[in-house]
């Protein structure tokens, strides 16, 4: 019998943490149109004149304080979760790992898919974004074309408000903080520019142009990355029954205007507003990663503390958790072509 063949995808990584390995990857990366909307004479301009030269090396250092023996904390646990998801889906599935940057690349991922008898895409963005969800899904179905894959498609584009993710996620953020005295849980995000997101706006007139324009899913913000984020919080802190919580956004890069607010500054302002001890939980990310590990557990928390803080508890991303696991079962056995 044929199998059903699985595409877990997510953003990528550098090959190793040296500067020359994370040059190459940040080339690759920032020279996606999705991620820099300019002309590509201006985003070569940008990327290989100034960006790749001056940010590698940082960003070397910071990839070398999270690297493990193993590798990547983010090829390492989605490889993790690929695994576990194999044994559970059980052997009339084929679950392979796809990056959209450095490897195991996409094309890769399908090149294991030829004899299923259907392929499910699933890019592991909750809310979504043209930078992550769509430039995943332009890449994978690049590829179905390229090998002349025949058999039918379908994918899992957004899953913001997928029950089985809104119950895993609500569960861990539940077993982590429950034996914890916390001021708030802060739920920071992967920020955007704000044009990527007024730009999916069908009225053009209602997107951060309103400022109840998150405050809930309607005909105008759909596709639209921040609502989704206000969404997946709200019903995040219904579960939990808890009022203490806010959303910021983090990982900005450049001049323009990004979606705010900052978790950088609302870290900086929570102490001088008597909130000492939080809980930082990333639902925007599906497994750890640089931007979790690095950007939050280190640089945050330390900020955090230094601004007058007394406590800073990091919540874990879902990883490979048992709990995160049965429920993207679920989602995939239900997003199955039948």
């Amino acid at each position: 019998m044929s199998k059903i063949g699985v595409v877990i995808g997510n953003l990528g990584t550098p090959a190793s943490p040296q500067v020359s390995d994370v040059k190459k990857y940040l080339k690759q990366f920032l020279m996606d149109p999705y991620v820099i909307d300019k002309s590509w004479w201006i985003r070569a301009l940008l990327v290989y004149g100034i960006i790749a030269p001056l940010r590698s090396k940082n960003s070397a250092h910071a990839y070398q304080s999270v690297w493990t023996p193993q590798g990547s904390p983010l090829l390492v646990n989605s490889q993790k979760l690929v695994d576990k998801l194999q044994k559970k889906l059980g052997s009339s599935f084929q679950v392979v790992l796809g990056m959209r940057y450095g490897e195991p690349s996409i094309q890769k991922a399908i090149e294991q898919l030829a004899d299923c008898s259907q392929v499910l895409l699933f890019p592991q963005y909750p809310q979504y974004a043209e930078s992550s969800t769509q430039t995943w899904l332009d890449e994978a179905e690049k590829q179905l074309r390229l090998q002349n894959k025949n058999q039918p498609v379908t994918s899992i584009t957004t899953f913001y408000a997928a029950e089985e993710y809104l119950s895993a996620l609500s569960k861990l953020i539940q077993t982590e903080i429950s034996n914890k005295k916390i001021d708030l849980l802060l739920m920071s995000y992967h920020g955007l520019p704000e044009r990527h997101l007024q730009k999916l706006d069908p009225s053009q007139n209602y997107c951060l142009k309103r400022k109840d324009c998150c405050e809930r899913i309607c005909e105008f913000n759909q596709s639209c990355y921040r609502a989704h984020c206000y969404s997946v919080s709200r019903e995040v802190a219904s579960r939990l029954q808890i009022s203490n919580y806010e959303v910021s956004f983090q990982s900005r890069l450049g001049r323009e205007p990004w979606i705010k607010p900052f978790t950088d500054q609302v870290l900086l302002e929570l102490p001088k507003r008597g909130i000492k001890k939080i809980a930082v939980a990333m639902p925007s990310f599906t497994v750890d990663c640089l931007e979790t590990l690095e950007e939050i557990n280190d640089r945050a928390r330390e900020e955090f503390l230094k601004a007058g803080g007394e406590d800073f508890y990091f919540i874990p991303c879902l990883n490979d958790n048992d709990i995160w696991v049965e429920e993207l079962t679920k989602l995939v056995q239900r997003s199955i072509l039948k």
